[in-house]
């Protein structure tokens, strides 16, 4: 990313006539894949790169730093310099400071693969001028990358807009960030603030933009039905018989406008589901719980393993107080989410 960022509005510079003897390149890249989430993730992989040129053509990966995170909080770093096929030229080097001296006994892009992909494993990339460091990792790596895609570049243009340039380094000086740049791992850090703010700015907005169910508004689209209310009116009655702040809960209609979730902020405790044959409630319940469920009550549990997801059935609202221990549980994890 040095190279790219010192480089990005000059004129490249010439490269190295290497491409018509480097087998190593892949002749078809495969597609990038940005993502088009409603909300960011808070698992992802925010890494960067440091190459010997601008073109992944005829220039090389000489640096990789990447930073895992795991529900918002840095899990684990990940960081080596990469032994190129040919020489670092010295414009390149004056700008990330990473000499063949550097790398003469770092490992070969072929060692690291592996660490790499298992490192990042299926989860978003988090990238500033994303296409460029994807770019070169698809060449490097081909098929392998498959992840979705982020680009912080483009994310802080639509919601930071009015800034004199959004260059990573300007980041670094906005957000006070006390690190090198053009250096892989240091500009991870820069890269992952500037997401997190992004991402704070954008809950925001879908905070205030998203789809409510507001009982006062006769008129509205989004107004309930009347099994809609009951079955909602309970869930807040629950919360406030066991002095949890039912203030907090919101609800947010799908797309058929009949099946609802109940949230704080935009972390879904569960969902009610409207079907012809039944009504459901879609809520994580634990192996426990779900024992303690069918012994003790009359309601029907459906599980998924791969999702630790469960569907109880529910003849009428009331039976929602049945699970009323369960509701409650959730309401506290997620609420806690925000301590």
């Amino acid at each position: 990313m040095a190279t790219r960022q010192a480089n990005k509005e000059s004129a490249p510079e010439s490269p190295v006539k290497v491409s018509d003897r480097r087998t190593k390149w892949r002749t078809i890249i495969p597609e990038y894949r940005p993502f088009y989430g409603k909300l960011l993730p808070l698992d992802y992989v925010v890494f960067d790169l440091e190459t010997s040129g601008l073109s992944p053509d005829t220039f090389e990966i000489i640096e990789i730093g990447a930073i895992r995170f795991k529900d918002g909080e840095e899990e684990q770093k990940f960081q080596t310099y990469i032994k190129p096929c040919y020489d670092i030229p010295r414009s390149a080097s004056a700008i990330h400071g990473i000499t063949n001296f550097t790398v003469q006994n770092a490992p070969k892009i072929q060692e690291i693969q592996a660490d790499f992909l298992n490192f990042i494993g299926d989860l978003p990339l988090v990238a500033h001028n994303a296409r460029f460091d994807v770019h070169f990792l698809q060449t490097e790596f081909g098929e392998h990358i498959k992840n979705e895609i982020i680009d912080t570049l483009r994310l802080s243009r639509e919601l930071i807009p009015g800034l004199n340039n959004y260059k990573l380094e300007s980041f670094k000086h906005l957000f006070n960030i006390d690190v090198k740049s053009h250096n892989a791992l240091d500009d991870c850090i820069v890269t992952a603030h500037l997401y997190q703010e992004c991402q704070m700015i954008q809950k925001n907005q879908w905070l205030i933009n998203r789809p409510q169910i507001d009982l006062t508004l006769d008129d509205d689209s989004l107004t309930m039905t009347e099994p809609q209310i009951l079955y909602y009116r309970v869930i807040q009655d629950i919360f406030t018989q066991n002095e949890k702040n039912s203030s907090e809960i919101r609800a947010s209609f799908f797309k058929n406008q009949k099946d609802f979730e109940v949230c704080i902020s935009d972390r879904r405790l569960f969902k009610i589901v409207f079907q012809k044959s039944a009504t459901y409630i879609v809520l994580h319940c634990t192996s426990e719980e779900i024992m303690d469920i069918t012994k003790s009550t009359s309601l029907s549990c459906i599980c998924n393993p791969n999702f630790h997801d469960c569907k109880i059935s529910l003849s009428s609202p009331d039976e929602l107080r049945k699970i009323s221990k369960v509701l409650c549980r959730i309401f506290d994890d997620v609420r806690n989410d925000f301590q």
